[in-house]
């Protein structure tokens, strides 16, 4: 997930994991990983500095995506941040495409329909 990873770093500010907030969580929701933990961990830290502020939780797990309902928190997965990326100029249609193609072949758990129309969606302009 190399290029995934280099582009979101060009893109946005990398954080620390607030491991008390990390611990509080994974107390109450039990089976997350890591992975899971922090994101929901951050997430809640920002929304706790920057009550103004918009956070969207990107987490694909489908424990992790319930625990942030649970939690309050908006969240969406990968696949809506592609688009979103392609939305605003920032990779293009062939760029997408690219990464959505290999999602699968990086652990993601997509149904073919779902790759279709992410891919359908990608072409259409979006």
């Amino acid at each position: 997930m190399g290029e995934i990873e280099d582009l979101l770093k060009r893109i946005f500010k990398v954080l620390e994991t607030p491991e008390e907030i990390m611990r509080e969580i994974g107390l109450r929701k039990h089976g997350l990983g890591l992975g899971e933990l922090s994101v929901l961990a951050v997430a809640t830290f920002l929304i706790q500095q920057e009550t103004q502020s918009s956070v969207i939780t990107i987490i694909d797990d489908k424990r992790g995506r319930r625990a942030a309902e649970e939690l309050g928190l908006k969240r969406h997965g990968t696949l809506w941040m592609i688009i979103q990326l392609k939305k605003h100029g920032i990779i293009n249609k062939e760029e997408a495409i690219k990464i959505v193609g290999k999602l699968p072949y990086q652990g993601f758990h997509l149904n073919g329909e779902t790759l279709k129309q992410a891919i359908r969606e990608i072409r259409s302009d979006c």
